[in-house]
C-alpha cells in the first residue's frame, strides 16, 4: 500500500539555494539533509557540498531534493508542476510573491470562476507552481 506521494525535485548544484528559499518561503526546515560527500564515493570536488538528499515538510506532506549526479543530465520543463491547495487566500497571494520572485508569473493571484483564489508561476529554479485556495471554505 502506498504510504504517501511527494514530488521530488532534481537540481544541477543548486539544491542548497532552492532548500534555503523553500525554508523561508514554506516557514520550514529540512529533515535528513544528506551532502553527496555524505555518501559513498560519488562525489567529486566540485559536487561534494552539493545535496544527495532532503526533506521539505509542508502541510502533510513534503517536497523532497536532490542535486543530480554529474553523469545525469537534467532537463527542465514545464509538464510537471508542483500544486498547493491552500485555506487562506492571504497566504496564497504571500507565498506566491515569494516563489515568484526572480521567476516567471504564468497567472497572477486572481479569484477565479469555479470559486478558487488560483495562481501560476515558475520560480527561479525552473520549478512549476501551481497555488489553489476553495474560497468556499477558506479561514
Amino acid at each position: 500500500m502506498i504510504q504517501s506521494l511527494n514530488p521530488f525535485l532534481n537540481f544541477t548544484g543548486q539544491a542548497s539555494q532552492a532548500m534555503e528559499f523553500y525554508e523561508d518561503t514554506f516557514g520550514t526546515k529540512a529533515e535528513g539533509v544528506m551532502r553527496w560527500s555524505d555518501g559513498p564515493g560519488e562525489e567529486t570536488e566540485e559536487t561534494a557540498n552539493n545535496i544527495m538528499y532532503a526533506r521539505i515538510p509542508m502541510g502533510g506532506g513534503a517536497i523532497e531534493i536532490s542535486d543530480v549526479p554529474p553523469h545525469i543530465t537534467l532537463e527542465q520543463g514545464t509538464s510537471m508542476q508542483v500544486i498547493l491547495h491552500m485555506d487562506d487566500p492571504k497566504e496564497l497571494d504571500a507565498i506566491f510573491a515569494k516563489l515568484s520572485e526572480g521567476g516567471q508569473v504564468q497567472m497572477p493571484p486572481d479569484d477565479m470562476f469555479w470559486g478558487a483564489r488560483y495562481a501560476k508561476c515558475i520560480d527561479s529554479f525552473g520549478v512549476c507552481w501551481a497555488l489553489h485556495c476553495d474560497l468556499n471554505n477558506a479561514s
